[in-house]
């Protein structure tokens, strides 16, 4: 952390600067010309901020590979059949709900890594789902209310930047 960092979090608040960096990294996955969300660049973000085990990791590695063949599409206008786009949703939403199992026992919990980034990736992903694929696909809460915390705080900073 640099001293202008700090000297931002003592003026404006933790929970500003926060956000002011959650902005940022949301500007830079979102082609305004193009008006695609990279959500697959917002994951890897994320992902690289935290340690994750190697079970998480291939979770979220699948996530991605997921969402950037959808970017793909969507970058080069390819249609999508309304069946394409439930079933990706679908698969997206299964990679999801295995990160929320982990969260249901207390013990799982405690000894899960970067529990809030593992939160933030549900989030994007949720978002990217909604907004591209299918919006009448739901995503189960997760019985975690701490992690449900983390998962709509993301899901609002995003709705506030885009």
């Amino acid at each position: 952390m640099t001293i202008n960092e700090i000297f931002k979090e003592i003026e404006y608040g933790k929970e500003y600067c926060l956000f002011e960096e959650v902005k940022k990294s949301l500007e830079n996955s979102y082609d305004r010309e193009n008006d695609i969300f990279y959500a697959s660049k917002r994951i890897k973000d994320i992902s690289k901020k935290v340690a994750l085990n190697e079970e998480d990791e291939k979770i979220v590695d699948r996530i991605i590979n997921k969402c950037e063949i959808v970017e793909d599409r969507l970058f080069a206008e390819t249609t999508m059949s309304p069946s394409y786009k439930k079933l990706t949703a679908a698969t997206l939403y299964e990679e999801c709900e295995k990160i929320q199992n982990k969260t249901k026992k207390r013990g799982d919990y405690a000894a899960l890594k970067g529990a809030e980034a593992l939160g933030k990736i549900i989030a994007t992903t949720k978002y990217f789902v909604e907004s591209y694929l299918d919006d009448k696909t739901v995503l189960k809460e997760c019985d975690n209310l701490q992690f449900n915390r983390f998962i709509k705080d993301e899901l609002y900073n995003i709705e506030q930047v885009l």
